[in-house]
């Protein structure tokens, strides 16, 4: 009983996932850095101005077209006044998370363009309640949206428009069961990425397709075609004292 403190200090402890300061106002990185942690997060922003804005997420980033979380979401500004956006019941945008390379526009209600590749909350994906460019650089406010609630009459009100980024960064707030898994993922996929290239070694250097093999069917339409001989088959066949 005596290190129960310590495990549940460990188990509720946060863990700086992505900070600018650190690894760069980068999508690639901030994607690298957020994915396969498997608990709710918190990313903070503050910018040249020295506002601060939150957003919450109940849920792992998940990469794609859609938004994802729960009515856990939440946003918040944290200076020059502190106040929370609690999720509506009305829509259930919460968050998104579109890095690049992920996919294109689904629905015609958009078109045929291509869907932003960045990350944001509220609102929909061309205008987000909390939304922030491709670099990372800047972030836009918008005063209300459908998913989230809005601020409520008096003072605290931060005025709509875009904001230079002056710092980035995202806690992991699920504690070490949720970094026990993060773990887990990522040795999966060093495991996968090193059966991929063994199986691609194979295939150059005597596996699939080997062009030793005398029945290769690339190398017998090659052969067939006249556009290829291959002298090295007989040289094998020659005894030693011939070659």
């Amino acid at each position: 009983m005596a290190h129960a403190p310590r495990q549940a200090a460990e188990a509720r402890a946060w863990r700086c996932l992505f900070a600018s300061d650190v690894h760069g106002l980068s999508m690639n990185r901030f994607a690298h850095r957020a994915s396969g942690y498997a608990g709710p997060t918190l990313v903070l922003a503050r910018t040249e101005a020295g506002e601060v804005f939150g957003g919450y997420v109940d849920a792992p980033w998940k990469a794609g077209a859609k938004y994802f979380g729960g009515q856990s979401c939440f946003l918040a500004t944290l200076a020059p006044a502190f106040h929370v956006y609690r999720a509506t019941a009305t829509a259930t945008n919460y968050a998104y998370f579109n890095p690049p390379k992920t996919g294109q526009l689904q629905s015609s209600r958009y078109g045929a363009e291509q869907l932003p590749e960045t990350f944001g909350f509220g609102g929909a994906p061309a205008r987000q309640r909390l939304g922030f460019d491709n670099d990372l650089s800047q972030l836009v406010w918008r005063a209300a949206d459908t998913s989230f609630a809005a601020h409520p009459a008096g003072p605290g009100e931060l005025p709509e428009g875009p904001r230079r980024v002056a710092a980035l960064e995202v806690w992991g707030c699920g504690g070490a069961d949720a970094e026990a898994a993060r773990r887990l993922l990522k040795e999966r996929a060093a495991r996968d990425a090193a059966r991929a290239a063994k199986v691609d070694r194979a295939a150059m250097f005597g596996g699939i397709n080997d062009w030793r093999d005398g029945n290769n069917p690339d190398k017998m339409i090659l052969e067939a075609a006249g556009a290829h001989t291959f002298y090295s088959d007989t040289l094998e066949k020659l005894e030693p004292s011939k070659r």
